[in-house]
């Protein structure tokens, strides 16, 4: 399981790509679970009902900036983790 997608802040946009465990662990749901989904009559609306559940989270991305990522910079780098942000940094992310 691989999700690509753009986290923003007030200073700047950037794509993430968070895999497995970790994509698993943001929606809630495997790949298993998306693939059951996919497969219902109205598939395709399901799928995007879990993915749409993380817009407007706020969570704390830790990134790992690879070689790769120095060679190819168009290429999103990974998102090891993440967390919840805290109600202090969701208030005030400026501070943070």
């Amino acid at each position: 399981l691989r999700i690509q997608f753009e986290i923003e802040d007030e200073t700047a946009k950037q794509d993430i790509t968070v895999f497995e465990e970790q994509a698993k662990k943001l929606l809630g749901k495997s790949l298993n679970d998306l693939l059951d989904l996919s497969a219902q009559e109205n598939g395709k609306t399901l799928v995007n009902e879990a993915l749409d559940q993380i817009v407007g989270k706020r969570l704390r991305f830790y990134i790992r900036i690879s070689e790769f990522n120095l060679t190819n910079p168009d290429s999103p780098p990974t998102a090891q983790k993440f967390s919840e942000a805290t109600e202090k940094e969701a208030k005030n992310p400026k501070q943070n």
